[in-house]
């Protein structure tokens, strides 16, 4: 598999391995910390949901970035030969050159995390909650 496929490849397997070994752990604590989407007039489940995707999905995201960041600084101390040269300049002119906009991507996943975690906890209104979400929007497509 060419350059950038293998790389796809390798973030998508792995956030996808994450996101199955976190979620379960994640349903766990809000379960206990009462994160939990209750039954009601207006709902269609009996009882009560663990309020964990955002959560798992943020994980998913986060963890494969981390340890890509591990494996790459790894590499560029010499502690490991991952990568042959053109592969390593290609990384390295790539993140250079996209830092801000993969950061801001990041950054504004969890604006969205928060947003949705304080919507969950305590149902912000309408209009505030799409007031935080266009604001995190806007500065993402901003950057």
């Amino acid at each position: 598999m060419s350059f950038p496929n293998i790389f796809y490849l390798l973030a998508f397997l792995a956030s996808f391995v994450v996101a199955l070994i976190a979620l379960p752990l994640w349903r766990k604590w809000c379960v206990k910390s009462g994160l939990v989407d209750d039954p009601g007039h207006r709902k269609i489940h009996a009882q009560p949901v663990p309020l964990a995707g955002g959560l798992a999905v943020m994980t998913a995201l986060t963890v494969p970035i981390l340890l890509s960041l591990l494996v790459f600084w790894a590499h560029q101390m010499k502690i490991i030969s991952f990568f042959d040269s053109d592969t390593t300049e290609r990384l390295r002119y790539g993140l250079q050159k996209r830092s801000l906009e993969l950061a801001a991507i990041y950054f504004g996943a969890f604006g969205m995390l928060l947003v949705g975690l304080l919507d969950d906890k305590h149902e912000l209104k309408a209009a505030v909650k799409f007031t935080g979400q266009f604001l995190i929007a806007a500065l993402v497509a901003a950057s």
